[in-house]
């Protein structure tokens, strides 16, 4: 089994291209959304969106191919 650890998204895929995909500095991280829904979501109220206060929203019209 690969022992490369892949970044994940904030909802817990797994990211083998992270440049793909949108991201965010927090608490010194960078962290990845698996669509630029949940980007803005999370710039509307990051401590919220991080502790799963805030559901993902359910829109794919910007989702990338997820490789989880």
């Amino acid at each position: 089994m690969d022992s490369i650890n892949f970044p994940k998204t904030v909802c817990g895929g797994t990211l083998r291209e992270p440049s793909k995909y949108p991201s965010a500095v927090y608490g010194n991280e960078i962290v990845y959304f698996c669509t630029r829904s949940c980007l803005r979501e999370f710039e509307k109220n990051p401590e919220g969106f991080i502790s799963g206060e805030i559901e993902h929203p359910l829109e794919d019209d910007d989702l990338e191919e997820n490789n989880v």
